[in-house]
């Protein structure tokens, strides 16, 4: 499956419609074991596409004569931010948190058949978790405390370094795109929420 998505955003990124009007370097890179720095500038990529593509068919603003088209304007934004494009950051900050992070260090250490969920986020109706639950332990292998850490930390590691990716792509093309703003905002403090989640969440259900 990890094969598979690589392979079509390789396909996608190679589609000179997509790639060739902006001077800033996108990437489509592969690794056999599907790394966080590989995971962030494929997604990277792909959030790219989708929204060159969306915001040709979905302008980010309609009906700018007036005061009246411009408040059904407003509507139509707001619509379009939580309907779509926040839909599509979540999505892509799931998969990179969870496949190339958490993901990442289980078929590092030889974890077998190993399961992800991503999930729409509200107001799309959602059931379940986000998570990535880790497969087979390979025979005679005991996880090791050093081990334990690693996958602990790999979503948080694997989302800084897709924020640093989107940070490199600023500093090329010398202009910030305001959704990759936003989805720069969601994974440069993905550590951050971690540490209010243990204070905040964590902590009342452990009874401390």
């Amino acid at each position: 499956m990890l094969r598979l998505f690589l392979l079509v955003l390789f396909l996608l990124i190679s589609i000179p419609h997509f790639t060739s009007a902006q001077t800033t370097t996108y990437y489509a890179l592969w690794d056999r074991k599907g790394s966080s720095i590989v995971g962030g500038e494929g997604l990277l990529s792909l959030h790219k596409i989708i929204k060159e593509y969306g915001d040709k068919k979905l302008p980010p603003t309609y009906w700018e004569k007036n005061w009246q088209d411009k408040t059904i304007g407003i509507g139509y934004r707001l619509a379009k931010t939580v309907l779509l494009d926040r839909q599509i950051r979540s999505l892509i900050w799931q998969v990179q948190h969870e496949v190339f992070g958490h993901g990442y260090r289980y078929r590092e250490f030889g974890f077998q058949n190993s399961s992800y969920r991503v999930r729409l986020v509200l107001p799309w109706p959602t059931k379940g978790g986000v998570f990535a639950r880790r497969g087979d332990m390979p025979n005679g292998h005991t996880l090791g405390m050093h081990e334990g850490i690693a996958i602990f930390l790999g979503g948080m590691e694997a989302n800084s370094l897709l924020a640093k990716s989107i940070q490199n792509r600023w500093l090329q093309s010398g202009q910030i795109h305001y959704d990759e703003g936003r989805l720069y905002v969601s994974t440069s403090n993905d550590y951050i929420s971690y540490i209010l989640k243990t204070r905040f969440y964590f902590a009342p259900l452990s009874g401390n």
